[in-house]
């Protein structure tokens, strides 16, 4: 008795080493973070209404950045130009790129007709289902003591991504090969995923110009179910009067929502309706 007792007292006085101190280069991957222990200190850099196309890390940012342990990126505009300060200020940062392993997709570019990587890995849930070991593993060789914790939650989280990429398919299933249109280029995962087409009136940041417009306009003629998803960041103004002219209307989705994943599965849900006629 006294033995067990002793031992009690010894796993309450032990307890578990501080979770990681990580920063995000977008805020979805928060709860991505939290998901694995929820003890961690998460942070994005992206500020709520700032395009990550343009985002400058603040003064403050840059202090914290440099007692982080773990720097998480999936290749947003702004995390080239900022890496060389990232590691100046902390040298020992572990910089976890979600790339590594995926088959980027391009935007394709009506102006010029040039391409670029989409980074917006996270609108496909199984990708990021697929990516979670990457993220565990980096959890455990800064805090080992926290492996089963981790390694519980890694299992726990990566079977709620596949039951929201389970209920997507089931939505979008029988509208496979529509067509639904963007402001911004940030579903291009996601359409492949479900076998989706997407068509943008946006790249690089630029608003589209006028060959552009006619892509979309033709693109439209052949399809009856017209929606247009616009980012909170963005103008919706302009959004709007691009769907009155392809007579469609437009859902405000942001790709960049912190209520990760269950922002896909309202995604998924305002296509089956603008789909479907509902």
């Amino acid at each position: 008795m006294t033995r067990l007792f002793s031992l009690f007292i010894f796993l309450i006085a032990t307890p578990f080493t501080q979770a990681a101190n990580i920063f995000v280069s977008v805020p979805p991957l928060v709860p991505v973070l939290k998901a694995l222990d929820t003890d961690n200190q998460v942070e994005n850099l992206v500020t709520a209404g700032y395009s990550p196309a343009t985002y400058s890390p603040t003064p403050r940012q840059l202090v914290a950045l440099s007692n982080a342990d773990v720097f998480v990126r999936s290749g947003l505009p702004y995390e080239a130009a900022w890496m060389n300060r990232i590691k100046a200020v902390n040298p020992s940062i572990l910089i976890v790129d979600l790339r590594d392993g995926i088959e980027l997709l391009e935007h394709h570019h009506h102006e010029g007709h040039d391409e670029e990587t989409d980074p917006h890995l996270w609108t496909d849930p199984v990708l990021i289902a697929n990516q979670l070991d990457k993220l565990a593993q980096v959890l455990i060789k800064l805090t080992p003591d926290r492996e089963q914790l981790i390694a519980n939650n890694h299992l726990s989280y990566q079977q709620q991504l596949l039951s929201i990429d389970s209920q997507i398919k089931t939505l979008l299933a029988p509208y496979a090969n529509n067509t639904f249109y963007v402001y911004h280029p940030a579903w291009s995962y996601f359409a492949k995923r479900y076998q989706l087409h997407q068509v943008s009136l946006e790249r690089g940041g630029k608003d589209f110009g006028p060959h552009a417009l006619k892509h979309v306009l033709e693109a439209s003629h052949h399809n009856t179910h017209r929606v247009l998803f616009v980012q909170p960041q963005f103008d919706r103004r302009l959004a709007q009067r691009v769907a009155d002219e392809i007579h469609g209307h437009v859902v405000t989705i942001d790709p960049l929502s912190e209520t990760y994943p269950m922002n896909l599965l309202d995604a998924a849900t305002a296509l089956k309706k603008a789909f479907s006629h509902e």
